[in-house]
C-alpha cells in the first residue's frame, strides 16, 4: 500500500502525515510475513531495474550489488521518510530516486520500450489510478524473457471477503491516498500476455498475491 504512485505527490499535510504513519503500520506484517517475501523476490535481480512506487523504501537494502535501481516515487515525503529509513541500513545497489509515477513523463524518458530486464512492483498496483494500463506498460518497457516481480494486497475469492472490501473501499482509498483494497490485480496480470513463473496466494489478514511474470521470449513488443 504505497503512496500514490500515479502522478506528482501531493505537498499536503496528510501526505506528510501519511507517510510518517505508513511503516508503523505496516511493522507487524512486514517483521511476520513480507519482509522474507520481498527478500526472496528480490534475490536474483539483475541490471537496471525500476522500482515503482518506491514508497518508504522496504525493498531498497533487498538488491543484490551490481543492480541499479530507478526508484520511483511521486511522493517527496515518502522520498523523505525512504532516505531517513536507510541511513540505518546497507544499500549494495546503485540507487536512483526519480520523483515520478506510472505514465509520468520523468520516468517514461529513463526507461525505453524493451530495454528492461526486470520491473518491481510491490503493494503499488493497489493505489495506481489505471492498474490495468500500469501493467500494461511494464510489459511494454521489458525485453522478450524480461521479468515483472509482484507482491500486492488482493480482492478476496469469498463473495463475502469481496463484498466486505467493496464496502470498506471508499472510504479507505480517501484515508490512504487511492489505495484500494479490491483490485483483482491477480486476474489483471493472468490477463496480460505475461507467462507466470511462478505465483502465490497467502493471506495476513487481508489476501495476498505474489508472482515472477515473463514477458514471453517470442513476443513481438521489445
Amino acid at each position: 500500500m504505497d503512496n500514490n504512485a500515479s502522478g506528482t505527490g501531493s505537498s499536503s499535510f496528510y501526505s506528510r502525515l501519511l507517510a510518517r504513519l505508513y511503516d508503523p503500520f505496516m511493522n507487524g506484517m512486514e517483521r511476520q510475513e513480507l519482509h522474507e517475501r520481498r527478500k526472496a523476490l528480490l534475490s536474483n535481480c539483475q541490471g537496471t531495474i525500476p522500482e515503482v512506487g518506491a514508497g518508504t523504501g522496504a525493498n531498497l537494502p533487498l538488491y543484490p550489488a551490481g543492480t541499479t535501481i530507478l526508484a520511483a516515487e511521486p511522493s517527496p515525503h515518502m522520498i523523505q521518510k525512504a532516505t531517513e529509513n536507510l541511513q540505518s541500513e546497507t544499500v549494495q545497489a546503485n540507487l536512483e530516486w526519480i520523483r515520478a509515477g506510472v505514465g509520468d513523463n520523468e520516468l517514461d524518458e529513463r526507461v525505453q520500450e524493451g530495454s528492461l530486464d526486470a520491473v518491481v512492483a510491490t503493494l503499488v498496483l493497489c493505489t495506481v489510478d489505471k492498474s490495468k494500463e500500469a501493467i500494461d506498460r511494464f510489459y511494454q518497457w521489458l525485453k522478450p524473457c524480461g521479468q515483472l516481480i509482484v507482491l500486492e494486497h488482493i480482492k478476496a475469492k469469498s463473495s463475502v471477503g469481496g463484498f466486505l472490501q467493496n464496502m470498506a473501499t471508499p472510504v479507505w482509498k480517501y484515508l490512504a491516498e487511492g489505495c484500494h483494497l479490491n483490485r483483482p490485480t491477480d486476474a489483471m496480470l493472468k490477463e496480460s500476455g505475461f507467462i507466470l513463473i511462478e505465483e502465490e496466494y497467502f493471506s495476513k489478514g487481508v489476501p495476498f498475491y505474489q508472482t515472477i511474470a515473463q514477458k514471453p521470449k517470442d513476443s513481438l513488443n521489445g
